[in-house]
């Protein structure tokens, strides 16, 4: 028996009400206003935010974030290869600007441009009411090769999960997500033209972060049997509820998120980026997942003020989800895992 999602209120105007209090819930749409209020030092440098996006073709994974920390500003792309022979290492480029001077960060979910320049290498992450456009020029390597990526990434805005939430400072958070949606991926990679139609997955955050944030995160999109849309977020211990579940878990079907009640327990082994990982319910069967990696992203940042370890494993999830009376069989859908310790 699936379990019955919640029915999402329609998302606020604004991340305060009008009393001033945070308001604090989840949503379903993207919310207009997601000033934080907090452009007075000191909380200005506690404010944390990034934009990710992800597509997956019939044959690669491509992925793209732009990140500011205040103190330092982090960028990053990758394409993996996920048929054939290859070793499914990834072609990637990594960029870390101090005080984050490379990077200019959109007003909000809603629109805006969110970009990097350094060296090179150019990041526009851009959103309105019509959806999300990617545009990305970039030297990527893998070994000792180098190569020349551009993207251009459009996709149509899905209903979105937004969660408004009182971090245990009292401060506040706000992250949009949204997976599944049809794209379109215009890519070259050196001579090669791997775009193609795609599945696209989207993360923005903005909080006034607390100085030692962990979680774990997974997303996937696929199509099912039935020739539906999939998309899946999952996380854990970063924006979990008094009994310790996530609050913004939630699958998307045709573009249309369905919240996950209850929490997921991620078992992470020991070579998390070989070793498959078990994701389940913490409370009945509504999630039963194997992620199997086909690889991994890793990053191990140590500037004193800013730490930022993780793994982010990109492969293949097997199980089933079940939702309102129905069970979604989950065969080699693409995605990625994460596990992520950050001082900041």
């Amino acid at each position: 028996m699936g379990a019955v999602t919640p029915v999402l209120p329609a998302v606020p105007p604004t991340i305060f009400d009008a009393s001033g209090a945070i308001a604090d819930g989840v949503y379903r749409g993207t919310i207009a206003d997601a000033n934080l209020k907090a452009s007075r030092w000191p909380l200005s440098w506690r404010q944390k935010e990034w934009h990710y996006l992800s597509a997956v073709t019939d044959r690669h994974l491509v992925a793209v974030a732009v990140v500011q920390l205040g103190y330092l500003a982090n960028s990053f792309a990758y394409v993996v290869e996920l048929t054939g022979p290859s070793d499914h290492q990834p072609w990637q480029f990594e960029g870390l600007s101090p005080l984050g001077t490379a990077v200019r960060f959109g007003q909000g979910p809603a629109r805006g441009v969110t970009s990097w320049r350094s060296s090179g290498a150019a990041i526009d992450l851009r959103t309105d009411d019509d959806g999300y456009t990617a545009r990305i020029d970039l030297p990527v390597g893998r070994g000792t090769e180098t190569k020349r990526l551009c993207a251009r990434l459009e996709c149509k805005r899905g209903e979105a999960l937004t969660l408004v939430h009182t971090l245990p400072t009292g401060r506040p958070a706000c992250t949009e997500k949204v997976a599944g949606l049809p794209a379109s991926l215009d890519m070259l990679l050196g001579e090669h033209d791997i775009g193609g139609a795609a599945l696209a997955s989207s993360d923005w955050t903005r909080s006034v972060a607390m100085r030692q944030t962990v979680w774990k995160w997974a997303s996937l999109s696929g199509t099912l049997p039935d020739g539906r849309h999939l998309g899946l977020n999952l996380s854990a211990q970063v924006y979990d509820d008094s009994h310790g579940q996530s609050r913004e878990n939630a699958l998307w079907i045709d573009g249309k998120v369905h919240a996950l009640a209850g929490g997921v327990l991620f078992s992470v082994p020991q070579a998390a980026d070989r070793q498959p990982w078990l994701l389940s319910s913490q409370q009945g069967d509504a999630v039963l997942l194997r992620f199997e990696p086909l690889g991994a992203r890793r990053q191990d940042i140590d500037y004193w003020l800013v730490v930022s370890r993780f793994v982010q494993p990109y492969g293949r999830f097997y199980g089933h989800l079940r939702v309102d009376g129905q069970t979604l069989a989950i065969d080699g859908m693409v995605g990625v895992v994460e596990e992520h310790l950050a001082k900041w």
